[in-house]
């Protein structure tokens, strides 16, 4: 009886561990169904997601081919108008032959009116030659009746006249006239040769008549040379500087003496530092005074402050040492 009672229980004790183990297998079926469950609801809601957004992009795309429709109707007129205006074009271009053909015409025409254009031109040549020739020939023989003080050098004719323009704008027409009286009443031409002491003659006789020392003639002068100057002959007027200027005296001189051969223009040599320049003036015919007007007259032009100070050393050299009160560019190294 005990054997059986051990039996019974053991076969209990197995069927208890198999109802457990069938339990725990029905626990985990149910929560892989609830996770499938899980896993179904999501995926409907994605999908419903997705149903929708085709929904959407399907309206989109409606309206897309509505789009792609007006354009289409869109080019197709403009298809229309280009074809319209191509049809002008061909027009256009018909007419601008046309007009080439008349432009030909008339240039051939300009071009023979060139050719009789440039005869004139050679005749005109020739005849301002033959009148130069007669001036020339009227100022020889005037030079005969004028009173020039006679010298051992000659000078071009450009400073004599615009002596002559600046004494009858400095002084006024009753100098001036007083001092062509005395002179014979001369008349300067630029490329003609007179005496270098006409000049001075012509600073004293200005001086004595309307009450001035001849320094204060030339000073003046020299400041009315450089407006005069720039005004009829401002391709000579190089650099944009007063320093420039001064430092370029000597080439402007050059082409100066290039362009009118004969001319004997003074020298200038240069010790340059930085905010002080030393210029040496240098000329056989002196006027010395006259080159320190130019120097005043040239700061006054480019209004710029500079302290000049002129040293006389003889009637043909003079030192001047020039001040800029501001900055300079750095010294340059130039010489006589």
């Amino acid at each position: 009886a005990g054997r059986g009672f051990a039996v019974v229980a053991d076969e209990v004790r197995k069927l208890a561990e198999k109802t457990m183990t069938a339990t725990k297998e029905v626990e985990k079926s149910i929560r892989e169904i609830q996770d499938g469950s899980q896993h179904a609801v999501a995926s409907m809601q994605e999908t419903e997601a997705r149903v929708a957004a085709s929904t959407e992009a399907t309206h989109k795309a409606g309206e897309s081919l509505e789009r792609i429709m007006a354009r289409i109707r869109e080019v197709n007129s403009q298809v229309s108008q280009i074809a319209t205006a191509a049809e002008q074009q061909s027009a256009a271009a018909e007419e601008i032959n046309r007009n080439i053909e008349v432009i030909a015409h008339v240039a051939a025409e300009a071009d023979e009116g060139a050719g009789q254009t440039a005869q004139a031109t050679r005749e005109l040549a020739e005849l301002a030659n033959s009148l130069l020739t007669l001036a020339t020939t009227f100022a020889q023989r005037q030079s005969n009746a004028v009173h020039l003080r006679e010298s051992s050098g000659n000078m071009k004719g450009i400073l004599p006249k615009l002596m002559q323009e600046f004494i009858k704008d400095q002084y006024g027409e009753a100098v001036y006239e007083a001092m062509q009286e005395d002179m014979g009443h001369p008349t300067f031409l630029p490329t003609q040769n007179y005496p270098d002491q006409v000049l001075r003659q012509m600073a004293e006789l200005a001086a004595q008549k309307a009450g001035k020392t001849v320094k204060d003639v030339f000073l003046v002068l020299g400041r009315y040379t450089i407006k005069g100057f720039h005004k009829h002959y401002p391709r000579y007027f190089k650099g944009d500087t007063l320093k420039e200027f001064y430092l370029t005296m000597n080439d402007t001189h050059a082409r100066l003496t290039k362009d009118m051969p004969g001319l004997m223009p003074p020298r200038f040599t240069y010790e340059d530092k930085g905010n002080r320049l030393v210029m040496t003036y240098m000329s056989k015919r002196g006027y010395p005074e006259y080159y320190e007007g130019i120097l005043r007259g040239a700061a006054e032009f480019f209004k710029e402050p500079v302290e000049i100070t002129v040293s006389y050393n003889d009637p043909h050299t003079v030192r001047a040492e020039i001040v800029f009160r501001s900055p300079q560019k750095g010294p340059k190294a130039l010489g006589a």
